[in-house]
């Protein structure tokens, strides 16, 4: 099984009540309240240009094309390809230790989701060579990858993948319930590049630090739905008040009328506390595609606690490119959102 490192759960909320609503969503909904919502048959993108700013060396050489990277893990039909021309952007910063070299190659997102590919390679730039008893779906870098300390909740992950030009890199994808700071200067720091061995702990193979920096400035090509609708779980009421929604991934606005039960001084959750995250999390949100295809929407978030109420938020990034245009619905809970 893959072992995902660099998590990013640094959701911040304060002793008063937030919460941390981090489970993956396993139900379906039933679909009674419909909404219409009217939009372009194809959602037109303009791609701006990107500044590439470095505090570190720039990989030497020609980039290979955006979607030479960004297809292999967000797929590579007409459609997503094209999404992927348009949005997605080389970057090119790069630092070099113990004879590594780690290049941030290329980045994709929206307003509130992103994903950075990072390349691990020999400094001469071929492809790293492993030890044959290690797998790269054990490697593990560690450090910070990119993050954003100005956002308020914010998660994420990565993982390792291997790709058919024989190099290994980083994925590591980061969502929020606040705006991404487009055109500023993000920096990501990676340590000690090791595997997880069959001991359960990680043994490392290079010893090293890698830093770089640049700006942060894709195309935002989400739209926002406001919903303002409302269902009923378990005697809770969930309104849900808006989505936001792009190719590359979808947040989810809602409120419902209870307050969680603040966590104790032990740190530890309560039965109890489990069942209403079980209960306030899980909304089950699905993707209905034009050809029928359900998608079950697997997310992270957070919350906080209001007067009397929650204020809650689901975001995430999709494992695939998703035209808007192949999207029929969104279900949230027993609401159906259509998408004409």
């Amino acid at each position: 099984m893959s072992k995902y490192n660099d998590e990013i759960s640094k959701i911040h909320f304060s002793d008063e009540g937030k919460i941390n609503l981090m489970k993956n969503v396993k139900e379906n909904a039933n679909k009674n309240k419909v909404i219409k919502f009217s939009k372009l048959s194809k959602v037109s993108v303009i791609a701006a240009s990107l500044a590439l700013v470095s505090v570190t060396a720039f990989a030497t050489g020609i980039l290979p094309p955006v979607t030479e990277i960004l297809s292999p893990i967000f797929g590579g039909s007409v459609g997503q390809t094209e999404i992927i021309e348009q949005i997605g952007r080389p970057i090119g910063a790069s630092d070099t230790d113990k004879g590594v070299t780690i290049t941030a190659e290329a980045i994709i997102g929206d307003k509130n989701n992103v994903c950075v590919v990072f390349k691990v390679a020999q400094e001469d730039g071929s492809p790293l060579e492993l030890p044959d008893f290690v797998n790269y779906e054990d490697l593990v870098v560690s450090g910070t990858g990119v993050i954003f300390t100005q956002l308020g909740g914010t998660h994420g992950n990565s993982r390792f993948e291997l790709g058919e030009d024989g190099h290994y890199r980083v994925i590591q994808y980061i969502s929020s319930d606040d705006d991404m700071p487009f055109g500023e200067n993000v920096t990501a720091s990676f340590e000690d590049l090791g595997y997880w061995g069959d001991d359960n702990k990680i043994h490392t193979l290079v010893d090293g630090t890698w830093k770089m920096k640049f700006e942060l400035n894709y195309e935002d090509t989400s739209i926002t739905i406001d919903v303002g609708e409302s269902f009923v779980k378990e005697d809770v009421a969930f309104t849900v008040n808006s989505l936001t929604i792009s190719p590359v991934g979808l947040l989810v606005d809602y409120t419902f009328d209870k307050t969680p039960t603040l966590s104790t001084e032990s740190g530890q959750s309560t039965d109890l506390q489990k069942e209403e995250y079980a209960l306030y999390n899980e909304l089950g949100i699905v993707l209905t595609m034009q050809d029928g295809t359900k998608l079950e929407f697997s997310s992270g978030g957070g919350g906080s606690v209001q007067d009397g109420y929650t204020l809650a938020h689901k975001s995430g990034t999709f494992d695939e490119i998703i035209p808007l245009e192949e999207i029929d619905s969104i279900t949230v809970g027993d609401i159906v959102v259509f998408l004409d």
